[in-house]
């Protein structure tokens, strides 16, 4: 019989005991390489870099605020039926292509 899952509480609550930034300081100097993690909880860059993290991984920054300014977008999109109306959109079509790597490869055409 599979045992059951625990509550989102409790499993957050798990997640930000996994590691503190004196654990990560710990490691540092235990190990004496560089440190990947990722952000701690409540943890700031500078907070985190103090311990020693040589690089911080901030997944779930990304992911939300992607999922925000994506939500933004979409509703927008939505009521105006125009992907123009969006702020930033074709704007931003060049400068992601640069950034990319896309204009390297072969000419835009214009």
């Amino acid at each position: 019989m599979p045992r059951p899952k625990p509550p989102a509480r409790e499993l957050r609550a798990r997640l930000r005991a996994l590691v503190s930034a004196g654990e990560v300081a710990e490691i540092r100097r235990r190990i004496g390489k560089p440190v990947m993690i990722v952000d701690l909880p409540e943890g700031t860059l500078e907070i985190e870099a103090r311990a020693g993290a040589s690089l911080v991984l901030y997944y779930g920054f990304s992911a939300l605020v992607q999922y925000d300014a994506l939500g933004r977008a979409l509703a927008r999109f939505k009521a105006t039926r125009d992907a123009g109306a969006v702020p930033g959109y074709r704007s931003s079509v060049r400068p992601f292509e640069d950034f990319m790597g896309k204009s390297r490869r072969r000419p835009r055409e214009p």
